[in-house]
């Protein structure tokens, strides 16, 4: 994500959320440098998640470790469609 993205992600996580501030410069910078390589709409999705099960407030933290949750699903999901292909080639 760049600061421009961040910014738009900490303006929704302060209507949701009274503890943070739509984000200043620093704030902004500073998770961007964290979440440089988080696709925005999976911090997106992350802080919308976060919010529906949780009323603690979102960090950086939390949307990396949604995003590296993601990744793992995904690499298992083809990783298991992967081992079902060559199943089915390798049948008599």
């Amino acid at each position: 994500m760049n600061a421009a993205e961040v910014a738009r992600l900490l303006g929704i996580a302060s209507t949701l959320d009274n503890k943070i501030s739509a984000g200043s410069t620093m704030q902004v910078r500073t998770w961007a440098h964290v979440l440089d390589d988080v696709p925005y709409s999976a911090a997106e999705n992350a802080l919308r998640e976060h919010y529906r099960r949780s009323t603690e407030t979102v960090m950086p933290a939390d949307i990396v470790e949604s995003w590296r949750a993601a990744r793992r699903e995904d690499a298992e999901r083809e990783h298991n469609a992967a081992l079902r292909a060559r199943a089915i080639e390798q049948r008599p």
